[in-house]
């Protein structure tokens, strides 16, 4: 339910409340029809978006209901890795509200402000990197039957690592002649990226939206839009009749060839436009390449900003009155509270174990003072007894010490004793700008429930996204899910005819993946309790498997050297990864699915970049590595290998960062904690140890199995520390 439901129809009002799982904070945008609020999921502990119909009465909110529900159902049916990810949808109280990823980053729109006020242009391969995912995931959208009809710089946001999303389906349009909302001969999107068909009402194809990727990409070239004018009837007459001021006026660096392109891409007819808008993003790369232009670009020149209008036109005149005064499209804006140290959280069981704060410091120490103000302001709200680590990039190690570090009785409560100086994780090369981390303290490890698998040997185990329920195989190969907190058997599935060697939730929790010695693979419907697809490698055993966090792609491995992705939307082969000399035990992603790592009988861990294609090869381990982890916050790998040693990795530069030592026990499994802050793993000593990744330790170790510790993982909630074992036992240990 809405705590305090709102009396009112202004959008603010539900700052502050519940919205049933959703904790509402600031508001982060608003319009004449919706809002987006900064929210915090206590079911999944994520920071998401949650965009509001703000509408309450008038006979327009059921038709704009029915788009908004058109948006979230659009949206749950795009799945691409350069497209927001959606969350959830419903109606509470007669509220309605739809839920997505909250993007940290900001907007191009944001971006093209910080290009400003550095006095210059983004290069050319910039704006590349910039349309190209875009152009990706409007060519996914054009063939799911999704046009989106309002492509413009505020539309397209960034996560923390810079990578570009497309957003904002509030008026996509079903190609396939489904549902539309929009009134006959209504214009609908932002009048500065309009194309000609747009704005005459017409029927439209994904052309429309091509033009509006190439007066993006005029806007980056130049810093402003192709069209000025002071009213929307002005820039309807521009967009219809005027030619954009050449490309060339503004920055001398671009080609004649890459000009027209561009202006290709602008033509006022679809069909002298590209075929589509990859065609037109690959023709732009490729004269960018071909002629090596600068990369130094002249300075920016302002542009204004925009906003969605829909206009309805008479039916009897082929022209476009002036718009009326518009609902401003919703965007999902840059989070400013995720990385400050004043952002509101909802307190959980977990927070109140959290006592260190990471500091990663990579522009040098004329950050150390402002980030030490910022510390302890930070510090005075944490409880006592906090441990403050500075960790510096290797180049600054030396430079760095405790007594750096302001007087501790300046801070009441604020333990200094222990501060620490450590490298990150031995890369030179980090960011300028300091990221945040908190970091729990050692868990303690409480045995909470022991399930029997009616087994010899339990080689997997999957927890579900939000910590509630544990899948393992059988005795009779068959899947149990069970619910932790009940110890209520909740499904069992049917279909494998050997040992199932791995088990993974899909992201959203509504499907289960497993492999098994039977060589196939299962894709497993858990709303409809049936299997969606078999997939079979034909190379024998599956060992290995894991979702890309978008919920796109399924990596298997086994007996053969391949690593193999498969869609998951039509259950096909896409990619087979070659590198390997023997079979392959495990894989992984990292948090934005642009890296995969895999662990090979070969000794060898390698790391795939599945956005340039490159892959890079590491060696160290002087036997087979059974298992690999991507740490949930940085680009780190971790392996572990019959060796007895679990290395820790830079993914990007393949540089060992730390060596954990086992003691010569031959290793199984690992994983890393939610926060990353510890590893656990299992061994074939019958022992789970749980380490701490920054110093190397041991904290906790646990045997309770008799049996090799097959598999260990935490719960993605962090509440949870879970054990598979040849005894034929699941252990769950509670970890608050």
């Amino acid at each position: 339910m809405v705590s305090q439901p709102p009396s009112t129809s202004t959008s603010d009002c539900f700052a502050g409340q519940m919205l049933g799982p959703y904790q509402l904070f600031e508001l982060l945008g608003k319009g004449a029809m919706s809002a987006v609020y900064r929210g915090y999921d206590t079911r999944y502990h994520r920071p998401v978006a949650v965009k509001i119909l703000t509408i309450n009465d008038g006979a327009e909110r059921y038709n704009l209901t029915q788009r908004f529900r058109l948006e979230a159902r659009t949206m749950a049916s795009l799945k691409h890795p350069n497209i927001v990810p959606f969350y959830d949808f419903g109606v509470i109280d007669d509220v309605s509200f739809l839920v997505t990823r909250l993007m940290t980053g900001g907007t191009l729109e944001d971006h093209i402000l910080r290009f400003h006020q550095q006095r210059r242009l983004p290069s050319l391969p910039e704006v590349t990197q910039i349309i190209a995912p875009i152009a990706d995931a409007l060519a996914y959208a054009h063939s799911r039957g999704v046009l989106h009809r309002d492509v413009k710089a505020s539309n397209i946001l960034f996560d923390g690592q810079g990578q570009p999303y497309l957003t904002d389906f509030g008026i996509a349009k079903l190609l396939d002649g489904g549902l539309n909302l929009t009134h006959p001969h209504m214009v609908v999107g932002t009048p500065d990226y309009m194309a000609h068909e747009q704005w005459r009402g017409e029927t439209l194809s994904p052309a429309a939206d091509q033009y509006g990727l190439g007066v993006v990409a005029y806007l980056l070239l130049t810093g402003r839009l192709p069209f000025d004018a002071p009213s929307s009837h002005g820039l309807m007459y521009q967009h219809l009749d005027t030619t954009p001021a050449p490309i060339s006026r503004f920055r001398p660096d671009v080609s004649p060839q890459l000009e027209g392109i561009v202006q290709k891409a602008l033509a006022k007819l679809s069909q002298d436009r590209f075929g589509s808008v990859l065609d037109f993003v690959k023709a732009f790369a490729e004269e960018i390449e071909r002629s090596a232009l600068s990369t130094t670009p002249p300075e920016f020149v302002n542009y204004p900003l925009s906003e969605t209008v829909e206009v309805t036109v008479p039916s009897h005149s082929p022209s476009v009155p002036s718009p009326l005064s518009s609902p401003s499209s919703v965007r999902n804006f840059p989070d400013a509270g995720t990385r400050r140290l004043s952002a509101p959280r909802p307190s959980s069981p977990r927070r109140s174990r959290q006592t260190a704060l990471l500091i990663g410091l990579g522009g040098g120490l004329a950050l150390l003072g402002l980030m030490t103000v910022a510390l302890l302001a930070f510090a005075m709200t944490r409880p006592a007894q906090t441990t403050v680590m500075i960790v510096t990039s290797e180049a600054l190690e030396a430079e760095i010490t405790p007594a750096a570090v302001p007087d501790a009785a300046a801070t009441p409560g604020l333990d200094l004793s222990a501060v620490s100086v450590l490298p990150v994780f031995g890369s030179e090369q980090r960011n300028a700008t300091p990221t945040i981390a908190l970091v729990s303290t050692a868990p303690d490890l409480q045995l909470f429930h022991s399930f029997s698998a009616n087994a010899l040997t339990v080689r997997s185990v999957a927890i579900d996204p939000t910590g509630q329920r544990i899948a393992f195989s059988n005795g009779t190969f068959a899947i149990e899910i069970w619910d932790i907190a009940t110890q209520q058997r909740l499904q069992t599935l049917e279909g494998h005819t050997d040992t199932v060697h791995t088990l993974a939730f899909s992201p959203d929790g509504l499907q289960l993946a497993s492999g098994s010695a039977d060589g196939t693979a299962r894709l497993w419907d858990l709303v409809a309790e049936q299997t969606r697809f078999v997939l079979s490698l034909q190379t024998g055993e599956v060992r290995g498997l894991a979702f890309n966090h978008a919920g796109t792609l399924l990596a298997l491995t086994g007996e053969d050297t391949s690593v193999h992705l498969w869609d998951m939307e039509t259950g096909t082969l896409q990619a087979s990864l070659e590198g390997h000399t023997s079979r392959i035990l495990s894989v992984a992603f990292n948090n934005d699915d642009t890296l995969l790592v895999s662990g090979s009988t070969d000794s060898t861990v390698m790391v795939w970049n599945l956005v340039t294609g490159q892959r890079l090869t590491l060696t160290g381990h002087t036997g087979e590595v059974r298992s690999v982890a991507f740490h949930p916050l940085e680009n780190i790998v971790g392996s572990g290998g019959i060796d007895g040693t679990i290395r820790l990795w830079n993914a990007e530069t393949g540089d060992l960062i730390r060596v954990l030592d086992g003691s010569a026990r031959e290793l199984e499994s690992i994983g890393f904690s939610p926060d990353g802050a510890f590893l656990a793993s299992g061994d074939r000593a019958n022992q789970m140890m749980v380490w701490d990744v920054f110093n190397g330790e041991i904290v906790a170790e646990n045997g309770v199995h008799s049996g090799w510790v097959f598999d260990v993982k935490f719960s993605p909630t962090g509440n949870y520390l879970v054990s598979a074992g040849g005894d034929g036992a699941v252990n769950v240990f509670s970890l608050e």
